[in-house]
C-alpha cells in the first residue's frame, strides 16, 4: 500500500477533476489489473456499482468488464483497505 496508495489517490484526483468535460481513457500494459481497478474504485465511489466490500464491487465490476483479473499486490490491496480507498 506504501507505492499503490499514492498513485490511486492521484489517479482518482485526475479522474475527478478532468471527467467533467470530457471521456477518460485509464490504460496499463495489459488492461487487466492496474487500470481496471482504478476504474473499479471510481465506479465505487461514484455508487455507479456497490461499494460496501470489494468483494460487491469486483462482482459488479465483471459484468461491466469481463476480462478483469488483478494481480495479487493490487487485489490485497483492495481487500485490505476497502473502506480507506473509498475516502481518496
Amino acid at each position: 500500500a506504501k507505492f499503490t496508495h499514492p498513485i490511486m489517490k492521484s489517479a482518482l484526483a485526475f479522474i475527478r477533476t478532468h471527467i467533467v468535460n470530457r471521456k477518460i481513457l485509464i490504460h496499463c500494459n495489459k488492461g487487466q489489473s492496474r487500470s481496471p481497478s482504478i476504474g473499479l474504485i471510481y465506479l465505487a465511489q461514484t455508487e455507479n456499482i456497490p461499494n460496501n466490500s470489494y468483494q460487491d464491487a469486483r462482482e459488479e465490476f465483471l459484468k461491466i468488464y469481463p476480462t478483469y483479473l488483478p494481480g495479487k499486490g493490487i487485489e490485497l490491496y483492495l481487500q485490505n483497505q476497502w473502506k480507506y480507498i473509498l475516502e481518496l
